[in-house]
């Protein structure tokens, strides 16, 4: 979708542990760059995000190239218009679960007021039955499953508005225990 002062997010969840080395698209040529690579060594998978933004409204495919050959991979692309063109994204955090529960979790501490928590999970063979609290999900869940293993690909993602500065919960709650990274 078209926007203007726009900032586009960019969420790769990758199989294996390869990493990303360029998005494209949308935006202006080079607008792209990493927000947070989260590789989980207990688990073979790569999970980054990454962000562009454009002060006019573009449309296009994005495009996400790779270090090396890729398995399974799946991309959502997010938009939020009227984004702070010196400051699109304060902060970023992780968090990696390798014993398998159903309950992503991290803090966020915000750093503008009137601004979004985002939240995006690699989340294998399972989708996001319940938002955090306060959060939205946001389209649905994208998943490329090829059999019951832990090397699944899952892609769900959720988000809320902020009035204020400080600390944020994102989390919710999967179909079922699996290894997540958030």
């Amino acid at each position: 979708t078209a926007i203007t002062n726009g900032l586009y997010i960019a969420v790769i969840a990758i199989v294996p542990n390869v990493g990303v080395t360029g998005v494209s698209g949308v935006g202006p040529v080079g607008c792209w760059s990493l927000v947070k690579a989260q590789p989980n060594a207990n688990n073979p998978n790569n999970f980054e995000v990454w962000k562009c933004y454009a002060t006019s409204g573009t449309t296009g495919i994005v495009t996400a190239t790779f270090s090396s050959t890729v398995s399974r991979s799946t991309m959502g692309v997010y938009t939020y218009s009227g984004a702070n063109p010196t400051s699109q994204i304060g902060n970023a955090s992780a968090a990696i679960n390798s014993t398998g529960t159903n309950l992503p979790t991290v803090s966020l501490t915000t750093t503008t007021p009137n601004s979004w928590a985002f939240g995006a999970i690699f989340s294998g063979r399972r989708t996001l039955t319940t938002p955090g609290t306060g959060f939205i999900k946001r389209g649905t869940d994208l998943l490329f499953n090829t059999g019951a293993d832990a090397t699944s690909v899952g892609l769900v993602s959720e988000d809320k508005p902020i009035t204020s500065i400080g600390s944020v919960i994102v989390s919710g709650t999967l179909s079922g225990n699996t290894k997540w990274t958030i």
